[in-house]
């Protein structure tokens, strides 16, 4: 008696090469991710390009991995890029608000 396949998970297509696209997308952009994907998960652009093709790696699970762990990374470098911005932020901030004090004491508008 054949087993049923597992079920998938709502959004995460079966195919590897699909959800390989869908985390370049998403992390990369619709346009560049094949190489930023390729670089991250330390494999040629061929082997990707094979993958692509739906020509399986002799183990998925690790692939699938290397894609967690991408987006990790990713989400990390995102993270402290938001602090940075926000730190930069608040730094224009104080120096309008110092300006804006500069010229009120010298009666400029």
């Amino acid at each position: 008696m054949k087993r049923k396949p597992p079920e998938t998970v709502p959004g995460i297509p079966e195919a590897q090469a699909a959800r390989l696209r869908l985390v370049g997308v998403v992390v990369f952009g619709e346009r560049a991710w094949r190489l930023p994907i390729a670089a991250g998960l330390q494999v040629s652009r061929s082997t990707l390009h094979r993958q692509l093709a739906g020509k399986r790696s002799p183990d998925p699970s690790s692939i699938d991995t290397g894609l967690i762990n991408l987006i990790a990374s990713e989400r990390l470098q995102s993270e402290r890029r938001v602090r940075a911005l926000r730190k930069l932020e608040r730094k224009m901030m104080d120096h309008l608000e110092h300006v804006a004090a500069a010229k009120a004491s010298l009666g400029r508008k």
